[in-house]
């Protein structure tokens, strides 16, 4: 990175913020950059050098941060990370600056389970990110549970695979699931299992003009296949409302039969009212 841009360099970015893509601390975060007006993320080599910046949506990945930090960086340089402790404190910099900082603070977020093993993963301590997966699968948690079960196989082959550059170079991709799975969905997960209930969502109410019948829209967290961070993404469900929900409450809809064309959800419960 370069404290000024170089003149007339036209792919100099300016890194003004970062997207928090889980809404977690602690956690990983995107660095956004700003070009001419324009939001941008860093496209990465396998040398860990920027290869070059492509446009940022707010949609896919979510609310951007602001923070300037006055700091610019262009192909070429050193891959920027970043990564913000419990105490809210905020490492920038190259991989290598970011690992040493994490290393200082190992012992705090060895208290993060799914993020240790993740710090495990970025600071490619892979034997102790084994040991560390073989002993969450003697939880009662994973017993018994297909869903946590493949995943855990999943991350085995990704291992595996970063441990052994042939299979690197030879250009297999293996399975890989990642392993920043939020607190609250592995309970929703345990939940769902010990209850033997049909499927259920937690949502937001984003309609209500229809009788007996409101869209939910339903926020989750899906793996970016290039980068290895989730990413928000939204669905919408119709749903019949016997409780008289209302736009911006917050409800729990279970799966049933089909009850119109697009209707095969319904409300069971209004966790909490929207104050308007």
């Amino acid at each position: 990175m370069t404290e000024q841009p170089l003149s007339r360099n036209l792919s100099a970015a300016k890194l003004t913020g970062y997207v928090n893509p889980l809404g977690m601390i602690p956690s990983f975060l995107l660095p956004v950059f700003e070009r001419n007006g324009e939001l941008l993320l860093q496209e990465s080599n396998p040398n860990e050098t920027i290869k070059g910046f492509y446009p940022f949506d707010g949609d896919e990945f979510g609310e951007i941060g602001d923070l300037n930090l006055k700091l610019w960086a262009q192909p070429g340089d050193e891959t920027i990370y970043a990564f913000v402790f419990p105490s809210g404190a905020l490492a920038v910099g190259s991989r290598q600056e970011v690992a040493d900082r994490l290393l200082r603070e190992r012992r705090t977020l060895r208290n993060y389970r799914f993020l240790y093993m993740e710090v495990l993963d970025f600071l490619q301590r892979y034997d102790d990110l084994g040991s560390q997966l073989d002993s969450y699968l003697k939880k009662p948690l994973f017993l018994n549970n297909p869903l946590l079960t493949f995943w855990a196989d999943g991350e085995r082959r990704s291992i595996l695979e970063k441990k052994t550059p042939l299979l690197e170079a030879t250009g297999s991709q293996g399975l890989k699931l990642g392993i920043n799975l939020p607190k609250r969905f592995i309970n929703r997960l345990e939940e769902v299992r010990s209850r033997k209930q049909r499927p259920q969502k937690v949502g937001f109410v984003a309609s209500d003009k229809m009788t007996k019948t409101v869209v939910v829209r339903v926020d989750r967290l899906v793996l970016h296949p290039k980068y290895r961070r989730y990413v928000r993404r939204t669905s919408k469900f119709m749903a019949h409302d016997d409780l008289g929900a209302t736009i911006g409450d917050k409800v729990r809809i279970i799966e049933t039969r089909p009850l119109s064309a697009r209707k095969r959800w319904r409300v069971v419960e209004i966790i909490h009212k929207a104050s308007h």
